[in-house]
């Protein structure tokens, strides 16, 4: 009954974000509004312990928040929290859960989902029995924190980065960036017959990469586009000189009922060239979000300039069906114009592609728009420069949107940048646009 509700609870929350997909922010030329610097760690000159380095992407309980997200370190022991700010107009921090036990889980890059129940999943990239990571629960109201699954880094995988999604069918669904043989995998986790909320769940291993042709090391999570799995590797592909390990690829897994697997294809290869390198960035869905065949994506270099020169990374879409159409809808210029970087996962809003930069513009990052369809420069509009200060600096992570607003987090900066000689970058920020 309970996977009834929660797989209930998702298509109604799908069914809400497609319903608020027609607005769009408000302003394309407005300021951030800085609504919490972090303050890193009682061991690095931090002075509350909330966390430091907010790198994976935000989450929202509802319009207004609560808001929850993840640092990678800082926090009381100095491996990473899971943190909530809000909700409005208040945006106040409190730090739910600090790792640091060892077997509690260290370093989350990846950030947290939520259930029907307001319950919170989320993976770290070290701790747990092997120290290659694991996934955990965090109980709603008292934050108790359950062990989901503990990764070996052996066969099973280990190092996961990514977030989260779950499946139709009530289970967890995920990447790790190694183990299997050695090259990441793509994993389901599944609750015990006993029920949903009992400990521990049991791992299948869906696809293991093997560092050729069909890529390597997973860094961003799946998701659901129709029946499949769509998600990128950072490396793999096509060799070549300047990237002999591959520059990465778009994948799709599809289940094969004759042989009883997932099998994976290969949606676009990158060569380092016009369509950019090192898809480190999730992928997107569309707005119609249950007919999409359609993904959009990040990669963090490569591309050809209008004027010839070698860009500064890319974002683009591709098909998810035959023939697998690609296509760039931007190559980044880099500094002073332009932004560089792109790392995080892209957010629909209204008619565009909202993003984050890492680099460009004033060195410390940038915020930008594109169309999704239509012609060269299909609408794009670098709107943002971080200064590196008190509005943050060298956003790692994709958007959240509301349905109104535009939320975020940065890596660095925020008002510790002026006074912390440990850590003169900052400690990262939580903002609005506008």
């Amino acid at each position: 009954m309970r996977t009834q509700v929660r797989v209930i609870r998702i298509a109604l929350t799908l069914a809400a974000l497609a319903a608020t997909l027609a607005a769009a922010p408000r302003s394309a030329h407005a300021s951030v509004t800085t609504l919490w610097q972090f303050q890193g760690n009682v061991f690095n000159g931090g002075t509350n312990g909330d966390g430091a380095g907010p790198v994976a992407p935000l989450i929202a309980q509802a319009p207004g928040g609560p808001y929850y997200g993840t640092t990678y370190h800082g926090g009381t022991q100095g491996l990473g929290s899971v943190y909530m700010i809000g909700p409005a107009p208040t945006y106040t921090e409190s730090v739910i859960h600090s790792f640091g036990s060892g077997s509690d889980g260290a370093i989350c890059y990846g950030g947290v989902i939520q259930d029907s129940a307001g319950n919170l999943y989320g993976t770290t990239g070290f701790g747990g029995a092997y120290n290659k990571g694991l996934v955990y629960e965090l109980d709603y109201g008292t934050w108790t924190e359950h062990v989901l699954y503990t990764f070996t880094g052996g066969a099973d995988g280990g190092g996961p980065e990514c977030c989260l999604v779950f499946g139709p069918d009530g289970q967890l669904y995920g990447t790790t960036s190694g183990g299997g043989a050695g090259y990441g995998t793509v994993f389901a986790l599944t609750p015990p017959s006993t029920g949903f909320y009992t400990y521990p769940w049991t791992e299948t291993v869906l696809y293991t990469f093997t560092g050729g042709a069909d890529g390597a090391f997973p860094f961003a999570g799946v998701i659901f586009a129709g029946n499949s799995l769509c998600g990128t590797a950072v490396l793999g592909g096509a060799p070549s000189t300047t990237y002999p390990n591959g520059a990465g690829v778009v994948y799709q897994l599809q289940y094969n009922w004759t042989s009883a697997s997932w099998v994976e294809t290969v949606l676009h290869t990158f060569t380092g060239g016009a369509d950019g390198a090192l898809p480190q960035a999730g992928l997107t869905l569309d707005a119609n979000v249950s007919t999409s065949t359609m993904v959009y994506g990040a990669a963090r270099t490569g591309g050809v300039t209008s004027i010839g020169t070698t860009g500064q990374g890319v974002v683009f879409s591709v098909g998810t069906q035959s023939p697998y159409a690609f296509t760039v809808l931007h190559t980044f210029l880099g500094a002073p114009k332009d932004g560089a970087d792109p790392t995080g996962t892209l957010v629909v809003a209204g008619n565009y592609l909202y993003g984050t930069t890492y680099e460009g513009r004033r060195k410390y990052g940038s915020l930008y728009k594109v169309k999704p369809a239509g012609a060269p420069p299909y609408g794009y509009l670098n709107f943002y420069a971080f200064t590196g200060t008190l509005d943050g600096g060298q956003p790692s992570a994709g958007l959240l949107f509301d349905g109104l607003t535009l939320y975020g987090t940065t890596r660095y900066g925020g008002a510790i940048n002026e006074g912390s000689p440990s850590n003169p970058q900052g400690y990262g920020t939580f903002f609005r646009y506008p």
